[in-house]
């Protein structure tokens, strides 16, 4: 039987009182790329109608592809990958300085698929609730400060086999925005992420390799037959506005996931090796983001999260490789289209 680690949910469920706020991947990582990144870039004006309370609330229309799939020679036994879905991401600025917000999408393999259970059936991802200040902008310099906390809740059925009960994710992101074209932005952001466990081990022993794209995986895996306890992850940013409609942008993250303790027993197993308490993971992604008019924007990109070592323990390709994804996205932000049409 797998020991509990501790009767967290009680206290799971008061923090979340308190605070409100798929590239095939296998490592553990959280998005360090959302609520404060998106709170340092945010304008923090003060809104000038109720609708623009609800900015930056989005449907995205998804359509990801395994990139490394479509050359035959690259796998012994070909497994084509092709997937849609929809995410929707509802936010709100309760303050000029907080906003509060939701997040959840499902998606559906077309090809055939390799983890669900049914034919054409849609896997839903962990819903998010968060919180996010746009900062400070440091004077003279101009370096806007931001930060955010999100909780996970276990709504997918990888978190559930893990038995997750919450996660629990602070972040804080630095950004700066250059005079160059429409604009060159350089940005840094972390998070730490605590997992609550009922158990240390998930319900499955073998690594789920699920539909997420880039860093967002980790409430949708596990590595391997000890859960993560707790995380932080690490992402450099740069995009450039060539047009005020067109910009161009990338990144690289690094993610450390700190497991479990071994129970005595299994430390004793084999005392000529070490055991590994640590897995890392890295993730690269490019874009290219067009848009068209107010509410409306596509993002055509490559995203690849992995685990820092392939098996033979080289270390993988950053943007290609068995885990990259090419996607096209249709984002639409509902306030934006709103405001348009009342234009």
């Amino acid at each position: 039987m797998r020991p509990p680690t501790r009767p967290w949910l009680p206290l799971a469920l008061l923090a979340l009182g308190a605070g409100h706020a798929s590239a095939q991947g296998e490592p553990d990582a959280d998005a360090v790329t959302g609520d404060a990144e998106v709170a340092a870039t945010a304008t923090p004006e003060t809104p000038s109608s109720a609708l623009d309370r609800w900015a930056g609330s989005r449907i995205n229309l998804l359509n990801q592809a395994n990139v490394w799939e479509l050359d035959r020679s690259n796998s012994l036994t070909w497994n084509p990958y092709y997937a849609v879905g929809i995410g929707i991401a509802p936010r709100f600025r309760v303050l000029d300085a907080l906003s509060v917000g939701a997040s959840i999408s499902v998606v559906r393999e077309i090809t055939e698929s390799d983890i669900t259970t049914a034919e054409g059936e849609w896997w839903f991802d962990d819903l998010t609730l968060s919180a996010s200040t746009p900062g400070i902008t440091l004077p003279g310099i101009g370096t806007r400060i931001g930060a955010g906390l999100a909780f996970s809740l276990p709504t997918s059925k990888p978190s559930q086999a893990a038995t997750l009960q919450l996660g629990i994710r602070p972040s804080i992101s630095v950004s700066h925005r250059f005079p160059v074209l429409e604009g060159l932005g350089l940005s840094y952001s972390g998070s730490l992420r605590v997992n609550l466990h009922e158990f240390t081990t998930p319900s499955r022993e073998a690594p789920l390799i699920p539909t997420c794209r880039g860093a967002e995986c980790a409430e949708l895996s596990h590595t391997g037959v000890r859960n993560t306890r707790w995380q932080h992850g690490h992402r450099v940013g740069l995009s450039l506005s060539v047009l005020d409609w067109l910009t161009v942008g990338g990144g690289v993250g690094l993610y450390v996931s700190h497991l479990y303790d071994l129970s005595l027993a299994a430390d004793a197993a084999d005392p000529t090796v070490a055991p590994a308490h640590e897995r890392y993971a890295q993730s690269a992604d490019a874009e290219l983001t067009v848009g068209p008019f107010r509410g409306l924007s596509v993002g055509l990109g490559v995203s690849s999260f992995h685990p820092q070592l392939a098996p033979d323990q080289t270390a993988y390709t950053p943007f290609y490789n068995r885990f990259t994804q090419a996607y096209l996205d249709l984002r639409l932000d509902i306030a934006g289209l709103l405001t348009s049409e009342e234009g």
